[in-house]
């Protein structure tokens, strides 16, 4: 908390943003003032994070409080003492050879763990949940690791069981079973949060990790970590775009400041990760102008949600792309995934391959729900070889540990461009039978319509992926060629990539 005297109009610009969405949505606080005859807002469309009585998250003050007293003159008073954990010297887990920078990740972990923790970014891969269990192993007390799907909770029980050798709690799909350390899902924990056995397990953490938190930084992720008030809490992300300021204040509001990173590039150059390139199948897809203008009187997301529909998941010519590239990967003896958003695109793709053995991951697929433990089958077939082929939907974007794929698809056209990367990710982990990892992003393009939403989007994916250092090439369908050239193309990218990368660790 702030002490009274605070020069909060001064500090405020530190501690708040605009919200992304703003002008989407001031209409609804807009309302015409009779004295001035003038329209105005009751909300300016600032989000602070600090509250009328000068109270912020210990997050974020760390992480701002430097920049601050640089850049404004001023020195922050710090009264009372910082909480320091209770740590253990037995049976810690450490880790050797290549691996072994998730040592100082863990050290730089409880070296802030009394100042409240922070961000640790590292690429998918890289060992988020094995780093989660070292620092358990060096810790006294009581932890919980956050997940937001069921499926990510048994993946990690089964994970930290086997890193600590000892019975790993659950909070969630009706079981409330807490132990030393415990994985909970967040739609439980926020459910239950005023529950009274609840709040005697919670009065008792002392950490809180939070998994995927780019995916979880809203309001149920806030109100659980404000009611439990541990001792430190920590974010794990692969992506996360703190150059945005509301992610970066969030994040750091919720988290603390990034104490630790290893992208995707160095993960490679340690040898943890596989290779990989991206290629963009340029498809036509062509939005018709006057409907496109009709559309554009509806709401954006309407709009949106019109066009995907129809270009996206319904379009049988790009459906047809996905399908061929697919059939290819199989014949040549690769192992894909094939990736979209909606179970209605899932449907389309089943039907199509109907003729060829694959399993679809989702939630719910032909009005059903797929339970957890059959999603987990699914993938454990996948990575025996008995199944080449496997569909779904954006249960695949987090926390999904396949190693053997070395084909991703991109098919969902997707607008958020940290998505990709997660995907790419997701094909990167080491496995003895593959090289590398190809990764064919479907960037849909209209030379008759610049203003092309999909192709807005898939010029963002594009960015992303090269932000991250991965190797982005174009192939143009139809004019290159089809399934058969593109693959050509593709592995020759991909011998070039492993031969250059080969190269430049000789001469480093």
């Amino acid at each position: 908390m702030l002490g009274e005297d605070y020069p909060r109009k001064r500090l405020l610009p530190y501690w708040s943003y605009s919200h992304p969405r703003w002008h989407y949505m001031r209409h609804k606080f807009a309302y015409y003032d009779v004295e001035s005859g003038e329209m105005k807002y009751r909300w300016d469309g600032k989000v602070a994070m600090v509250d009328e009585y000068g109270r912020l998250s210990a997050g974020l003050f760390w992480a701002t409080r430097r920049a601050i007293e640089k850049e404004l003159g001023v020195k922050f008073k710090i009264f009372g003492d910082l909480v320091c954990p209770t740590t253990k010297s037995e049976n810690n887990i450490v880790s050797e050879g290549e691996w072994a920078f998730q040592n100082k990740c863990v050290d730089r972990m409880m070296q802030v763990s009394r100042f409240g923790g922070g961000l640790v970014v590292n690429a998918t891969g890289t060992g988020k949940t094995r780093t989660a269990a070292m620092f358990f192993s060096r810790m006294s007390g009581s932890h919980c690791f956050v997940v937001d799907q069921l499926l990510l909770m048994k993946q990690a029980i089964s994970d930290l069981e086997k890193e600590l050798g000892e019975k790993i709690g659950q909070v969630g799909n009706s079981v409330f079973d807490p132990q030393r350390i415990t994985v909970g899902t967040v739609q439980t924990m926020h459910r239950h949060r005023e529950d009274g056995k609840f709040k005697r397990w919670t009065r008792q953490l002392d950490t809180i990790i939070i998994d995927e938190i780019h995916e979880q930084m809203n309001h149920r992720n806030f109100s659980v970590v404000q009611n439990i008030e541990p001792k430190s809490v920590y974010g794990l992300t692969a992506t996360l775009q703190l150059k945005k300021k509301n992610v970066r204040l969030r994040a750091w509001s919720l988290a603390g400041p990034v104490i630790y990173e290893c992208p995707l590039v160095e993960g490679q150059r340690r040898g943890v990760l596989a290779r990989g390139i991206a290629i963009r199948v340029m498809v036509q897809n062509k939005i018709d102008m006057e409907e496109q203008r009709l559309q554009s009187e509806l709401l954006k997301s309407q709009a949106w949600n019109h066009f995907y529909d129809e270009q996206i998941v319904t379009d049988v010519e790009r459906n047809e792309v996905v399908e061929d590239i697919v059939r290819k990967a199989r014949n040549e003896g690769r192992f894909s995934v094939a990736l979209v958003t909606r179970v209605e695109h899932l449907k389309q793709l089943a039907e199509r391959l109907s003729d060829v053995p694959h399993r679809v991951i989702a939630g719910t697929f032909r009005g059903q729900h797929v339970d957890v433990k059959d999603r987990l089958l699914f993938q454990d077939k996948f990575e025996e070889g008995k199944i080449r082929v496997i569909i779904a939907n954006t249960v695949m974007k987090k926390g999904v540990n396949i190693k053997r794929v070395d084909v991703v698809i991109d098919a969902a056209a997707g607008s958020n461009p940290n998505d990709p990367v997660q995907k790419y990710g997701r094909g990167i982990r080491l496995h003895e039978d593959k090289d590398g990892l190809i990764y064919f992003d479907i960037s849909d393009y209209d030379t008759d319509n610049k203003y092309n939403w999909f192709g807005k989007a898939a010029k963002r994916r594009a960015k992303a992926l090269k932000a991250a250092g991965i190797p982005v090439l174009k192939f143009w369908w139809g004019i290159d060629g089809t399934e058969n050239e593109l693959w050509t193309f593709a592995e020759k990218a991909l011998r070039r990539e492993l031969a250059d990368r080969d190269d430049q660790r000789q001469d480093h």
